[in-house]
This record gives C-alpha cells, sequence and structure tokens, in this order.
C-alpha cells in the first residue's frame, strides 16, 4: 500500500489534504481512482488509513477510514566511515542522508 506524509494541519475534521509532488505521483505515477485506499503518515508519526474521495491537478481529497496505532521508537546509530577518497566519501554522504 502506498505511503505518503503529510503535516497536521492538511487534516480538517475527518478529511485529508495531499498537495504537492505527491497529486503527481498518486494520479500519473500510481494511477489511483476514487475509491481507492492509501496510508497517510504525519510528521509527528500518526498513520492513517484512507479512501480517495475527489482527485484533480491541484489536490487529492480523502476521507479518514481508520486511524492506525503506531508505536514511534527513535534509534541511535553511529556511523562509522573510513578515510576514503572524496567522490566516494561523497556518495557515501549522500546515501546517508537519503536514509535520514
Amino acid at each position: 500500500m502506498q505511503r505518503y506524509f503529510i503535516s497536521e494541519d492538511q487534516i480538517n475534521n475527518n478529511t485529508v489534504s495531499i498537495k504537492g509532488s505527491d497529486v503527481h505521483h498518486i494520479m500519473h505515477v500510481m494511477r489511483k481512482k476514487v475509491g481507492d485506499k492509501v496510508e497517510v503518515v504525519t510528521y509527528e508519526g500518526k498513520l492513517y488509513l484512507v479512501s480517495i474521495v475527489s482527485i484533480n491537478k491541484e489536490m487529492v481529497v480523502c476521507e479518514i477510514e481508520k486511524s492506525i496505532f503506531t508505536e514511534y521508537k527513535p534509534i541511535n546509530l553511529v556511523l562509522g566511515v573510513a578515510l576514503i577518497k572524496r567522490d566516494n566519501f561523497e556518495l557515501v554522504l549522500k546515501k546517508t542522508t537519503e536514509l535520514g
């Protein structure tokens, strides 16, 4: 199931508004239609199962069907990198940043 990240202000009562580049991804890449279900996650860690109510070029409007409890468990990770050439170090830095 597809998962999209949103901010809390995109939730209004029982409605979720998905904006930005995610709209293109939902419409054209995943080819979702009205009635399809996706998961949305807030930056605070709340997970919702939603169904798509309407789709247009600027916004995808969804209705919350279920709030799923998730327990956020942060991890501490230490990355050790040997002294390597600059190009390879930049690649390690790039991939580490992509992982978060």
